[in-house]
């Protein structure tokens, strides 16, 4: 195999390791955010239904907690699969430059579109940021659980 081969198997392998990662990461915030929502559904259902019970406070807790730590998790899953596709975009830029025939350089991106002129919109601080605030919604759930049951219940 010649070298100019083994270069256009190693980019080859590396732009479909560069899609696998995204879509990895937005299927993950994907699912984040439909567990995110049902918890929240169900959270509202419970406080909603009118009297208090202790069981039904002690669901709501849960969820809450269940809420919180997944946020927190997804939070460094977002950040982790960003890691991963930098990664591989260092991997792209290297293979590009040993690769100087090549007119298409997909890795070498444009000082204009870089994420650090966009960095609220950014994809590491939206994976990372929203599932934060989510566990931060979960925490304020939790507050007005304890608050609604007038700090009198089973946990």
């Amino acid at each position: 195999m010649d070298s100019k081969n083994s270069h256009q198997d190693k980019y080859g392998a590396i732009v479909q390791l560069v899609m696998h990662a995204e879509n990895i990461s937005w299927n993950r915030f994907n699912n984040f955010l439909v567990a995110a929502t049902v918890f929240v559904i169900a959270w509202a259902t419970i406080y909603s239904t009118g009297p208090d019970s202790c069981p039904a406070r002690f669901i709501q807790a849960f969820i809450c907690l269940l809420g919180f730590l997944g946020g927190i998790a997804w939070a460094f899953l977002g950040w982790r699969s960003r890691d991963y596709l930098d990664m591989y975009f260092e991997l792209g830029k290297k293979v590009e430059r040993e690769d100087d025939e090549s007119e298409i350089k997909l890795f070498q991106r444009p000082t204009d579109i870089q994420a650090t002129h966009f960095r609220y919109s950014s994809s590491r601080f939206l994976l990372t940021v929203v599932p934060i605030v989510f566990a931060a919604l979960y925490l304020a759930m939790f507050v007005v659980t304890w608050l609604k049951s007038g700090a009198r219940c089973c946990f």
